[in-house]
């Protein structure tokens, strides 16, 4: 993982008895570091390793990996700061690699593990993974070529789709030996080009796909970067974080990519620093049956959020970025029309999400979870009875409110007023799944009817409202019965025990 220059710059090297001390400066301004706590930056775990595979591979004078990692304590929170330095105080034993990372004296880190030589190229890497490199183009002739031979040196399998390109770039690619060439004549945008790639891929028996701009921006010797974070948890779908403090960044991209960044945390509740980058790789067999249907720049961010919500893990590593220069800058997005497309999109799975993922998450955990967790809950839990069952009753009423796609949202909000259960007033919102959506609705306008005479949404208000508040205390009074019974039980057994 080549991060110098990146995200940190070695201070010094003392040799000491049994290793060595390096000092190394962190910059402060990666946003890379913005991807774990909201509002808090903190240097990524993997990038404290990173530092000690790359000074040790300098130090020893060849190219080292970690063979195994025996133990590894995080101590501490690296926050950066402006002049912050960390130091490794590195012990070698053979093959045995003992490391405490320290910051302002302070530990951070501790780190017990086994080095060997990487052997293998990482083209042979990529083609033990499966991977298929893809470089999407349209209209890039002054770059094109040099970012395939720049991939090259990384990689043997490439493929490169040209999305109707209109200047020199069928020549130029149709003379460079060694790839593969997908091309079409009109131009259909990068969201159809990626597509075309992926299902061209998976035709081929490719397991992964990196993707990597032809503008010139992304440096291929990042590749390795996420090669050895691919190897180190398979099946992730990695997305390169780009320094959006970088020289000549857009101004336009950086408030872009903190849009996106914000609908990616409602969609999914998960957090990226970066969800623009278009250097990538992907887990091709999971997606394998996903039908997309954007088909432009949006496309990038609906393969984000869909694969999240098929439980692929998503996670930014660290890329370096070049942007040229205002007069020397070529860009395919059209401001106005690309971001309206992707409010269009981020309306659409937001929407989605209320109604289906997040009532999904919460029934898998309650149902699926398989009740031995949920036995486990109420084992470990020291809340009454009577509490528990509040909850539940809780979640039911507002399950039936007439507040579709909220209902979820309220309860977590009602139970952390009333100290309740938060998980358990969640799941319980669950009554209204779509079996049983059609049943809430008609018992509800029922009610309703027999109670006012005017017009019909106002009876199904009146009488959703009625059967929110009954089911609400039906629902906790059985429940009290039951979790009293369940405790009752439960003591018994601490008894016998």
């Amino acid at each position: 993982m080549r991060l110098e220059g990146s995200f940190y710059e070695p201070v010094s090297t003392t040799q000491t008895a049994a290793g060595y001390d390096i000092e190394v400066e962190l910059r402060e301004d990666h946003s890379i570091y913005e991807g774990h706590f909201p509002g808090q930056p903190v240097v990524p775990g993997v990038c404290t390793l990173t530092i000690i595979r790359e000074q040790l591979s300098r130090l020893l004078g060849k190219p080292l990996m970690f063979a195994t990692i025996k133990e590894v304590k995080y101590i501490g929170m690296i926050v950066p700061e402006a002049g912050l330095r960390v130091n490794f105080s590195l012990t070698i034993e053979g093959d045995s690699v003992r490391c405490v990372a320290s910051r302002k004296d302070e530990p951070v880190l501790k780190l017990s593990a086994t080095i060997r030589e990487q052997k293998a190229s990482w083209a042979e890497r990529l083609k033990a993974m499966g991977c298929l490199v893809v470089i999407p183009t349209y209209n890039n002739e002054k770059t094109i070529v040099q970012v395939v031979s720049d991939v090259k040196q990384y990689a043997d399998d490439i493929l490169v789709v040209n999305d109707g390109c209109t200047d020199s770039t069928h020549e130029l690619i149709a003379a460079i030996e060694g790839i593969q060439r997908l091309e079409y004549e009109k131009n259909a945008g990068k969201g159809v080009a990626l597509k075309r790639a992926i299902r061209y891929a998976l035709d081929h028996g490719y397991k992964y796909m990196l993707t990597i701009d032809s503008d010139g921006q992304h440096y291929a010797d990042d590749i390795p970067a996420f090669i050895e974070a691919e190897e180190a948890e398979p099946g992730t779908l990695l997305v390169g974080a780009r320094n959006l403090n970088a020289e000549n960044m857009p101004g336009k991209n950086s408030f872009a990519n903190k849009f996106s960044n914000f609908w990616f945390k409602v969609d999914t509740a998960k957090t990226l620093s970066d969800t623009q980058s278009g250097y990538r790789l992907y887990p091709l067999e999971k997606l394998r049956k996903t039908r997309f249907v954007t088909g432009r720049y949006e496309f990038e961010v609906e393969i984000l959020v869909r694969s999240a919500w098929k439980g692929i893990p998503v996670k930014n590593i660290p890329i370096k970025v070049y942007y040229a220069p205002e007069g020397e800058r070529v860009s395919h997005f059209k401001p106005a029309r690309d971001f309206l497309r992707i409010s269009i999109l981020n309306t659409g799975l937001f929407l989605a999400a209320i109604l289906f993922y997040y009532p999904w998450l919460c029934l898998r955990y309650f149902l699926k979870g398989d009740w031995a967790e949920v036995k486990n809950i109420l084992k470990a839990s020291k809340e009454k009875p009577f509490k528990l069952a509040a909850s539940l009753g809780l979640g039911v009423f507002c399950g039936i409110l007439p507040v579709w796609g909220g209902q979820i949202f309220i309860a977590a909000g009602l139970a952390y007023l009333l100290k309740l259960n938060k998980i358990f007033a969640m799941a319980a919102t669950n009554i209204s799944i779509p079996p049983m959506i059609p049943v809430i609705i008609y018992g509800s306008y029922k009610i309703g009817a027999m109670l006012v005479e005017t017009n019909k949404v106002f009876q199904y208000i009146v009488g959703a409202l009625i059967l929110a508040v009954a089911a609400g205390l039906a629902v906790t009074l059985v429940s009290w019965l039951i979790l009293g019974f369940i405790n009752l039980f439960r003591k018994k057994e601490k008894a016998n025990d």
